[in-house]
């Protein structure tokens, strides 16, 4: 069984030696590569591997290839009975960026696509601040932290243009209206709701505009 050797130790080997530079070719790997659907498997790890395996795999209509966690996409200039749904994740810490990466994200997708009403990308984002009205909060890392998730649909009709589009949210902090820790606070709503109300509804409710929330 070949032992798997990596660019790094390769390198070092060859250095040790005095040897000149040793192509992939010639450490004569089995197979086409073309199985390999993770390019983190091949024995050999390097851009002239990589490029074969991604070359092969692009030749049998095989566009996806991953790389670790990363997929590869490569462009098959051409339909292929592969295409159904996608989903877009965008993830990461609180105060990332994610909210303002979605909006790109969007912008960029109704510039490429286009879009049946022109007025949906608007709709889109300007929906954004009732949304983190009451889905947000301040908390010790960001002033305004999502405390739910969001899931963006977009219709794409049969001329591939964007017609329509769907918002929903899920996994709200819901603890937060009755508890927060040291330091965070309840959603912005609240606030807005505490600001604006009259005394006469905020007794109705039983809060005291004079608390400290």
């Amino acid at each position: 069984m070949d032992t798997p050797i990596s660019p790094r130790k390769l390198e070092s080997q060859i250095s040790e030696s005095g040897s000149e530079f040793i192509s992939d070719n010639s450490l004569n790997l089995k197979g086409d590569n073309v199985e390999v659907k993770n390019l983190a498997l091949l024995p050999v790890l390097s851009l002239d591997t990589i490029s074969d395996c991604l070359e092969k795999r692009y030749k049998q209509d095989l566009i996806y290839t991953n790389c670790g966690d990363i997929l590869i996409s490569v462009n098959p200039f051409k339909e292929v009975e592969l295409c159904s749904p996608k989903v877009i994740l965008v993830s990461g810490e609180s105060g990332a960026g994610k909210t303002e990466a979605t909006k790109l994200l969007v912008h960029h997708l109704m510039s490429v696509a286009g879009c049946e009403f022109k007025t949906l990308q608007d709709i889109i984002i300007k929906v954004n601040p009732l949304l983190e009205a009451f889905g947000n909060a301040k908390t010790s890392l960001n002033g305004n932290s999502s405390r739910f998730a969001k899931y963006l649909s977009l219709n794409i009709n049969e001329k591939g243009k964007i017609e329509s589009a769907r918002v929903k949210d899920y996994m709200l902090e819901k603890s937060r209206v009755v508890h927060q820790e040291a330091g965070e606070r309840n959603f912005h709503a609240f606030y807005a709701f505490l600001t604006g109300a009259s005394d006469d509804t905020l007794e109705t409710v039983f809060i005291n505009r004079s608390d400290t929330f």
